[in-house]
């Protein structure tokens, strides 16, 4: 038995007082029914000039448009891939990665196409 055991089996370490934590001991409770007061400042009012405002609307279509044409075009493609070689259904996997390197095609022509102009 070692000297710290008659400690331990008391309950108490360090003179005897307990340590279990007391949350009212480290600040006074607070008033539940009132809460803490805190000055929130109001949020800026957008501008007229905001950034969706002044883009021109041929400029977000552009972009909206090759965006969606290349999720569905790297989805093709890659499907089709797998559909080919790993399904072993060649003819249907063929047809969906021609549909996904026709619409890459699609939306490379219209970005040099925005870009010429």
């Amino acid at each position: 038995m070692s000297p710290g055991d008659e400690e331990q089996r008391d309950g108490s370490w360090f003179g005897g007082e307990s340590h279990e934590f007391d949350p009212n001991s480290v600040e006074p409770p607070l008033d539940d029914a009132a809460g803490p007061q805190v000055d929130i400042p109001d949020a800026p009012q957008p501008s007229a000039s905001s950034p969706a405002e002044r883009s021109d609307v041929s400029v977000a279509r552009t972009f909206w448009l090759v965006v969606v044409m290349v999720n569905i075009g790297l989805f093709g493609l890659t499907v089709g891939l797998l559909y080919a070689f790993v399904r072993g259904r060649v003819q249907f996997g063929g047809a969906i990665a021609v549909f996904g390197v026709t619409a890459l095609f699609v939306a490379y022509r219209r970005y040099r196409a925005f870009r010429r102009s």
